[in-house]
């Protein structure tokens, strides 16, 4: 519970900091309002009395001119003239005084005091005398006075308002702030309970990232073991390769050095020797296999198709090649979008499409191979079927087809081999949107 002590001098603390700000805010109330009232009107009733004396200056100023010593005399004259400005104000008072200070023309309302307004009448040789001008402000301070009585019972009213709402506020307070401090202590022994809660769910939240740590651990590894994998399938690739290069091209090229040797030799024994035609065109013949096996190769590890059409017109071509051997392929591409798939989705898919029909056809003694690729819900469809039935081991354990999967797996997606009743299956699932590699799984199917 609060003391009575420290409540009364919360209280006499407020009250002393409310009291003077209270007091200020009323004086400020009293006096803005009749303070700029006053400076306005006092504002109006000078420029009232300077335009007053200005027009007088003005319908005297040719007469004075004209006679600069004389015409404080001629008081008829300054009559006749002042009679045009007589629908001036009727509280305004107006004195015409000449040069030695004797007044020349008055006109005094009685209704004082006034605020004043000098103007000079100027002569070629100097000052011809003056307009004194004065304004009654008599109504000016009753209404000033009035304004001032107003807002200062205003301001009073506002400052005692101001002084007692923040008081009966504050013992409001007090009197919940003491019911408040009272159930405080069991608000803590809530809050001991809660920390404890919160403690044993930190622990479990840490334990459980320090599994979370080893499954990332263990995944790295994975990652690890993936990449080597790929590094070694590369290895083997470029191996295989270059074995292909050397049996074929390597052989042929030799072939070329020795006809060439044969035919520099000819030429140098002499015309009576064998004809160089025959050997020549079967030069050139060589020739033509070398450049047809160069492109080849280069068409099997990146066909143009590829990178001027696409996916498509690549199989496209691919199925071209078919026409013309006893071989059936059968294309079903009618779940691709017209648009381009990402790159890196169509080279895989085409190494999938290659690999399943070296298999098929070399290794598996298929006659007819099915291809079928379609889109669903951003996920790239690829399955190839054929009904060989021989050269299961080769699923198993071609190499190929390994390096395949780990890719697959390194997008996020899913390979999988599977024996049919008559053949074999090979399918792959490619998220497009992925771009986070996944650890690879070994499919031993």
């Amino acid at each position: 519970m609060v003391s009575r002590t420290w409540q009364t001098s919360l209280t006499y603390r407020l009250g002393r900091t409310v009291l003077p700000l209270s007091a200020v805010a009323a004086l400020l109330l009293a006096l803005s309002a009749p303070v700029a009232w006053f400076a306005l009107k006092y504002g109006e009733l000078t420029l009232r009395a300077q335009g007053t004396a200005a027009r007088v200056a003005a319908e005297l100023g040719q007469f004075v001119h004209e006679s600069p010593r004389l015409w404080p005399y001629n008081t008829p004259k300054i009559s006749q003239r002042m009679q045009s400005l007589l629908s001036l104000d009727a509280d305004t008072y107006i004195a015409v005084v000449g040069p030695g200070g004797d007044s020349a023309y008055e006109r005094d309302p009685q209704d004082g005091p006034y605020l004043w307004h000098l103007e000079t009448l100027s002569t070629a040789g100097g000052t011809g005398g003056w307009v004194v001008v004065g304004v009654s402000a008599g109504k000016f301070l009753a209404t000033a006075l009035t304004l001032l009585a107003g807002f200062g019972l205003l301001g009073g009213v506002v400052a005692g308002l101001l002084f007692m709402l923040p008081m009966k506020a504050m013992r409001s307070t007090e009197e919940q702030l003491s019911t408040t401090l009272g159930s405080l202590s069991e608000a803590q022994e809530r809050l001991r309970g809660i920390n404890e809660e919160l403690e044993l769910r930190v622990r479990e939240k840490t334990q459980g990232l320090v599994d979370a740590h080893d499954q990332l651990t263990a995944q790295q590894e994975a990652l690890q073991r993936l990449a080597a994998s790929l590094y070694n399938a590369q290895e083997e690739e470029r191996h295989r390769i270059a074995a292909d290069l050397h049996d074929s091209v390597g052989q042929m090229l030799t072939a070329i050095r020795v006809n060439l040797e044969t035919a520099e030799r000819m030429q140098e024994e002499g015309s009576d020797g064998a004809p160089l035609g025959p050997l020549l065109q079967h030069t050139s013949d060589l020739v033509n296999q070398t450049t047809d096996s160069i492109r080849q190769a280069i068409h099997l590890l990146e066909p143009p198709q590829m990178q001027e059409g696409g996916l498509r017109r690549a199989l496209k071509a691919l199925d071209r090649q078919f026409e013309l051997t006893p071989y059936e392929m059968v294309v079903d591409d009618s779940g691709l979008p017209e648009e381009r798939l990402p790159a890196t989705v169509e080279a895989l898919a085409f190494r999938i499409v290659q690999e399943a029909l070296n298999n098929a056809l070399r290794h598996g003694g298929a006659d007819v191979v099915r291809l079928r690729l379609d889109v669903r819900e951003g996920v790239f469809l690829v399955v190839v079927e054929d009904n060989g039935s021989r050269g299961r081991q080769v699923y198993k354990e071609g190499h190929g087809l390994a390096s395949l999967r780990d890719k697959v797996q390194l997008l996020g997606g899913q390979f999988k081999v599977e024996p049919l009743p008559n053949g074999h299956a090979v399918a792959a699932s490619i998220p497009i949107l992925t771009v986070t590699p996944t650890a690879p799984e070994r499919d031993d199917d």
